[in-house]
């Protein structure tokens, strides 16, 4: 159920990080009853549509996507609708649980709007509230939505139906020590680094180096910074991401990690055309 926001498609320092977790994308259990606020799944669809549409109109409007409430609510019943069919099936389970929970955190993350690279790791963890359908396709299922799609129980690893292939694919967060792959959806979390013998292959995660500190040359292809940081060309010191508006040479000195012609450019917004009702 991809309707909080949409699933950010992301490509850093060449690697296909994999998309994004998006509110209600499912993970619970086989329970079709009420939540704490009588969501069923005869009402869910109707019940969230005005809630979601409203935590999305100040990001609709901030990205310049405009906003329509009526097609919003319309787009968002519709969507609901086939994860409520798919639950009555059996192909999907329902697990309301989490739901106003879920509706709590969004806020700030909409009020935010764009998508830096430190969010690909921080989000998911945020909206695990969030799970509320879960499907039973395993990666490399082909799918058309996120809630088709099997989850892990690994806390640590996020499933969703990738916008480019549409098949199930999984992200997982590697901790201190573990094995690391960005190539293969296993970045390290924040505050580390993959320690790859070279970019795009496979390593151990270790500690980053902060902001203000000495980074080894070659600065254009170190990643000992960490994700969100990249080392300075000419000063060879870790730098936070540049933001938007500020120059650049290459896309992993900005935030957004994005550079157009020659300046950091805004984030991928939260948010799609069609979940603002345009």
């Amino acid at each position: 159920m991809t309707y909080g926001f949409s699933s950010a498609r992301l490509l850093r320092r060449g690697a296909s990080l994999a998309l994004l977790g998006c509110a209600f994308i499912g993970c619970g259990s086989d329970d079709s009853g009420g939540g704490s606020s009588g969501y069923t799944l005869d009402n869910v669809c109707d019940q969230v549509a005005p809630q979601i549409c409203g935590l999305r109109q100040p990001c609709c409007t901030a990205a310049g996507i405009g906003f329509d409430e009526t097609t919003c609510e319309a787009n968002f019943k519709a969507q609901c609708a086939l994860d409520v069919a798919a639950s009555k099936s059996g192909d999907e389970t329902f697990d309301p649980s989490g739901i106003d929970a879920c509706l709590a955190a969004l806020p700030p993350i909409f009020a935010k709007c764009t998508l830096t690279l430190p969010d690909i790791l921080t989000v998911p963890i945020t909206l695990r509230a969030c799970n509320v359908f879960i499907g039973k396709k395993g990666e490399g299922a082909a799918c058309d939505r996120n809630s088709e799609c099997a989850q892990s129980a690994d806390p640590n690893t996020y499933v969703s139906c990738s916008d480019q292939t549409k098949t199930c694919k999984k992200l997982t967060i590697a901790k201190q020590g573990d094995g690391c792959d960005p190539a293969n959806g296993t970045p390290c979390d924040v505050g580390l680094y993959c320690d790859a013998p070279a970019l795009m292959t496979a390593g151990t995660c270790k500690t980053a180096t902060p902001a203000g500190q000495a980074c080894q040359r070659p600065a254009l292809t170190n990643p000992e910074c960490g994700l969100g940081s990249y080392c300075d060309q000419t000063t060879a010191t870790c730098t936070s991401g540049k933001t938007a508006g500020e120059s650049c040479t290459l896309a992993n000195e900005c935030a957004s990690a994005a550079c157009t012609s020659g300046k950091c450019a805004v984030g991928t917004p939260y948010v799609k055309a069609e979940e603002c009702g345009k």
